[in-house]
């Protein structure tokens, strides 16, 4: 992914409307289809924005998939609280992680 399409991507994001450089905090990710990226309930250490591809999230029995623009974890993050959902790749994926 060129620099400017990263940039483009992450402004489109409502959690970092108004942050300034937010680009330098990520870094692009390959996944797997199949690969787990987060478990619900477990300490949240990333920020996930999916710049290709689809993943599901699984939260309490109930499934949903975020495609790219689509972001997860963020306010969990920020708190140093616990991941929201459960998130594995459906597809293989490309994703920006802080």
């Amino acid at each position: 992914m060129k620099a400017e399409e990263r940039v483009q991507l992450l402004r489109s994001v409502p959690e970092l409307v108004g942050l300034r450089d937010a680009a330098r905090h990520f870094d692009e990710v390959r996944v797997a289809a199949g690969e787990m990226l987060a478990e619900e309930g477990a300490l949240c250490h990333h920020y996930l924005v999916v710049a290709e591809g689809t993943l599901q999230t699984q939260r309490r029995g109930q499934t949903g998939e975020l495609g790219p623009g689509d972001s997860i974890g963020f306010s969990a993050m920020r708190s140093r609280g616990v991941n929201p959902a459960g998130v594995v790749a459906l597809t293989e994926a490309r994703v920006l992680v802080m």
